[in-house]
């Protein structure tokens, strides 16, 4: 899974669905939804084989049976620690886990290898502990509970790559839920592992490479794959995740007009580790962490002033399919 832009999704989901009255007295709603949003890749990714690791070597081709359902249970745990000018120390803040299920199924394998799926979110939950209000807490889990319902389906390359997509959202959901659930979804083609074209044994490494558009920054995003085990039709695979953005204007949702929004920096690191069966289209199971810095000036609301703000967002997500 190029999984830094499938964590971006559901952190988008998580704050801007859910955390809205916990982040509301502080500048923490700009910057943790703008920290790890939702991205939309500005072209397909690049594949670069680094090594093709030991003999024996076979290639490697995702091949599910058309009725093949599968349901996914992904677990996303957020802390974000925040330092703004004046204030005596950096201010931390653990965010609710969002707990979410999505169900996939086959329709159609095409000759060529290409795989035709539909996916729906059956279920989604946030649970927090003292700490966070029972107020506030309902609020974010009947807000995050909007995904549920919503839709689509793709078409996706034998290795991995998404060629077409299509959403399905509630007439009832709001204009600003719409966005934001757009917006998860193209994150949705990024569930699959990146394979590469020729023949791979244990060992083999390789690379994706993918330019990335953050509610128009733009970013560099470099994952690399290790194959650690490969049998009977299934793979281990070590990942890790690097992005690195250089300064530049934001545009954010829901930011008065005329309120321009400077990215000084952003840093993203990240290690995991996915298992893959080539019948299936998810990971058996698949953990990611990930630590994220920025440093971004926002307008004061009250002045003509402008505040420099850094963060440190820590994600841990997990996903399980069966």
């Amino acid at each position: 899974m190029k999984k830094t832009l499938f964590v971006g999704s559901l952190l988008l989901l998580t704050t801007g669905l859910g955390l809205k009255p916990i982040v509301a007295q502080t500048f923490a709603k700009q910057v943790v939804s703008q920290t790890q949003p939702s991205v939309t890749p500005a072209s397909q990714p690049k594949v670069e084989l680094l090594s093709a690791g030991a003999q024996p070597q076979q290639v490697l081709r995702f091949k599910p049976a058309v009725n093949t359902i599968e349901t996914a249970t992904i677990t996303l745990n957020t802390a974000m620690e925040m330092s703004i000018p004046g204030m005596p120390a950096p201010r931390s803040t653990k965010l609710p886990s969002t707990l979410m299920k999505m169900e996939t199924v086959v329709t159609q394998v095409d000759p060529n290898g290409d795989i035709h799926y539909k996916f729906r979110y059956t279920d989604a939950d946030m649970k927090g502990d003292a700490s966070i209000p029972a107020g506030v807490l309902n609020t974010a889990r009947a807000q995050v509970k909007k995904i549920v319902g919503l839709n689509g389906s793709f078409v996706m390359d034998d290795r991995g790559h998404t060629k077409s997509m299509s959403l399905t959202i509630p007439k009832s959901v709001d204009a600003m839920t719409r966005q934001m659930l757009e917006q998860s979804f193209r994150s949705l083609d990024q569930l699959s592992v990146p394979l590469p074209e020729v023949a791979v044994g244990v060992g083999a490494q390789w690379k994706t490479l993918m330019p990335v558009k953050i509610y128009g920054m733009m970013l560099n995003q470099t994952e690399t794959y290790e194959l650690v085990s490969l049998k009977d039709g299934a793979a281990t695979l070590k990942v890790s995740v690097d992005q690195q953005a250089q300064g530049q204007k934001l545009t954010i949702p829901g930011m008065p007009k005329g309120a321009n929004v400077t990215l000084k920096s952003l840093n993203t690191t990240g290690q995991g580790e996915s298992k893959v069966r080539f019948d299936r289209l998810m990971p058996s199971i698949s953990t990611l962490s990930m630590t994220s810095s920025a440093q971004m000036q926002l307008p004061n609301p009250r002045t003509s002033a402008v505040t420099t703000i850094a963060t440190k967002t820590q994600i841990e997500m997990m996903l399980q399919s069966k």
